[in-house]
């Protein structure tokens, strides 16, 4: 059987968040996802990979044409985003078993097979794990043993959380004894916003021992695809 993955967008780019950003990387934005976050009430800033009315934009893409497009850019990070990238981990585990540094940038909620699916030890997993500011409920965007099992078996995977306000309860009973680093980074989808959040953002990384990570790619671009 060939196994085909829903692609959104590909494109070159340099990481603007996390523990890699500043590195050049490729992102593959997967499209489909499990949740549905409103930040504020606003929607996912990758709306267009996760809400299925933009469904018919997405290319389905073997992994024989994936692994064939990376090569045009390695050696470089390969970044798979979306979107929710581990819907398809079974399907893009051949590429992760070809290619090294690879980052998964998921909201940690479909849990790994790591004995079967052993490579994935050695992929970044940049959990996104979502707070009540999602406006999605703890029951669906909390899987303790999915988060349990990237943060303990894949040993470079990091949290990565989105701040308007002082959340750190909520960070605190996600990542509970873990010891994987934690960046916060200023909730924004423009400029403006990111530039009026900062400021909080920073000083509650400095009050708590917290990563601080800026976004780059929103304070160069807003809202551009394709950076």
């Amino acid at each position: 059987m060939t196994y085909k993955v829903p692609i959104s967008e590909i494109f070159f780019s340099i990481q603007g968040e996390g523990k890699y950003a500043g590195r050049p990387s490729l992102f593959i934005r997967v499209g489909g996802c499990n949740l549905n976050c409103k930040f504020n009430n606003n929607r996912c800033d990758s709306f267009y990979a996760v809400d299925k009315r933009y469904e018919s934009s997405w290319t389905l893409m073997s992994i024989t044409q994936l692994i064939n497009l990376i090569r045009q850019y390695y050696p470089c990070d390969i970044v798979f985003t979306g979107g929710e990238p581990t819907l398809y981990y079974k399907r893009l585990y051949p590429i992760v078993e070809l290619f090294d540094n690879i980052t998964f940038e998921t909201n940690a909620t479909i849990d790994i097979d790591f004995v079967k699916f052993a490579a994935y030890k050695d992929v970044t997993f940049a959990m996104s794990v979502k707070l009540s500011n999602s406006n999605e409920s703890y029951s669906r965007r909390i899987n303790k043993k999915a988060i349990y099992n990237m943060a303990t078996n894949a040993k470079k995977s990091f949290f990565k959380f989105v701040i308007d306000r002082d959340l750190y309860l909520e960070i605190l009973d996600i990542v509970d004894s873990l010891e994987n680093d934690i960046y916060c980074m200023p909730m924004g989808e423009d400029k403006n916003t990111l530039e009026q959040n900062a400021p909080f953002v920073f000083e509650f990384c400095l009050k708590y021992g917290f990563c601080y990570s800026d976004r780059t790619h929103i304070r160069l671009f807003c809202k551009k695809r394709g950076v």
